[in-house]
């Protein structure tokens, strides 16, 4: 139960560093993958509004609630494999 909140919150978190400044998670992206960081760009605030939608924090769950956002799937699963593998 503990662990589930904790993601929750990191989620929650995310969300606002995303809204408020995006850009630097886009710069600290762009030496691993200059793919993510473009996505990350683009959809940052979909990113954001898709984060505070998700029902779960497995990557299914992610993906599901980003595109409920406006991402497109494939997108939306490759962006939620980044937050899974990355920043959870």
């Amino acid at each position: 139960m503990k662990d589930s909140v904790d993601e929750e919150a990191k989620l929650k978190v995310l969300a606002s560093i995303l809204r408020a400044g995006g850009w630097v998670l886009e710069k600290a992206l762009a030496p691993l993958s200059k793919s993510a960081a473009n996505k990350i760009k683009k959809y940052r605030l979909k990113i954001a509004d898709g984060l505070e939608k998700a029902e779960k924090t497995t990557e299914s769950g992610i993906s599901k609630g980003l595109q409920k956002a406006g991402i497109p799937e494939d997108v939306a699963d490759d962006i939620a494999k980044i937050i899974v593998s990355f920043l959870l």
